[in-house]
């Protein structure tokens, strides 16, 4: 899909809030600098404690401070992608996930439209309620 593709995509199947209201971004940033943190109180407290000078240990504790955040912003940018590429996939062919995994497809329906819509784990249920051709089963002659 090129991204107009996708966004036309989005636009028609009401979906284009998702992207718009991406809450990922600020969640992201928050365990990153958490994270930053937590290796920069971490690094200068182990160069302080081996008895370097503090100027090193503010030195070591920023460079932990930015590696850490790049790390995980890189590592986070990921998850960020996976989620818009499934709610794209979704948008596409949500009865694909409703067949392959109806507990992941009533969690984002439910995310999604503020509603769960509940299908069982029978296929052919799953299948009836969204009007898709079963596949036949060949009958092995007797």
């Amino acid at each position: 899909l090129s991204s107009q593709d996708a966004w036309d995509l989005l636009f028609r199947t009401g979906m284009d809030a998702a992207i718009n209201d991406d809450l990922l971004f600020g969640s992201r940033v928050c365990v990153c600098l958490l994270a930053a943190s937590a290796s920069s109180v971490g690094g200068s407290t182990l160069v302080a404690l081996f008895g370097f000078p503090t100027s090193m240990a503010s030195q070591v504790g920023m460079m932990c401070f930015i590696a850490s955040f790049l790390n995980g912003n890189w590592g986070m940018e990921v998850a960020e992608a996976w989620a818009a590429g499934l709610f794209l996939e979704f948008a596409e062919e949500p009865e694909t996930i409703y067949i392959t995994n109806p507990r992941l497809a009533n969690e984002i329906h439910s995310v999604m439209f503020g509603c769960s819509k509940k299908i069982g784990r029978d296929r052919a249920a799953v299948h009836q309620k969204l009007r898709i051709k079963s596949p036949q089963r060949a009958e092995s002659p007797a």
